[in-house]
């Protein structure tokens, strides 16, 4: 289902104390601005926000989705492709006053901290939050189209649009020796 976001206005920060004990929902955009380690790896086009905020005290707990549309350069041929992604996640945030102080390298992260973070300060800006999961979500490799061939290693040509007249280039195999030893070896 498509989302709506009826009031641009509407802010990504909130306070624990504003969520009343139904809880609150709340949809928000978040511009290219708000996403400074994503767009290293892409480019933002439409970000839709929505979550489900739930507080006990200082702890939040906000069920959450999203849509974006990105761009990114194909692995294969370098051509910019669109990625529409569509993710889910669930957090529980918590004042950074109950964090442990443990020392950086001790310890150990259990499955049950994965789905907690902590926030500074009287207010929660979710954009962070957001950024995260869609970072996580972003495909480890992109390439515009099933059937890419991608560029000529020699020339640079795009072997999509035309062929090139490079020759093959030789691969040297390290153990191709070894095959051949292995091969003698057998018809012994």
């Amino acid at each position: 289902m498509p989302f709506k976001v009826e009031n641009q206005a509407m802010n990504k920060r909130i306070s624990p104390l504003d969520i009343p004990l139904q809880g609150k929902k709340i949809e928000f955009e978040l511009q290219e601005s708000d996403l400074p380690r994503l767009k290293e790896e892409a480019t933002p086009h439409l970000v839709l926000c929505r979550a489900n905020l739930k507080a006990v005290g200082d702890q939040v707990s906000m069920e959450a989705s999203y849509q974006a549309s990105l761009s990114k350069t194909c692995d294969c041929c370098l051509k910019q492709t669109k990625l529409e992604l569509h993710g889910e996640f669930r957090l529980t945030l918590l004042p950074q006053y109950l964090q442990q102080r443990e020392q950086p390298g001790e310890g150990e992260i259990t499955a049950e901290m994965a789905d907690i973070d902590y926030y500074d300060g009287k207010e929660i800006n979710l954009g962070p939050y957001f950024e995260d999961q869609i970072f996580l979500d972003l495909p480890f490799r992109i390439e515009c189209s099933d059937d890419c061939q991608g560029i000529c290693p020699q020339c640079g040509k795009d072997l999509n649009k035309s062929s090139c007249e490079c020759e093959e280039p030789s691969v040297t195999r390290p153990f191709a020796n070894l095959q051949n030893l292995i091969q003698t070896t057998q018809e012994k």
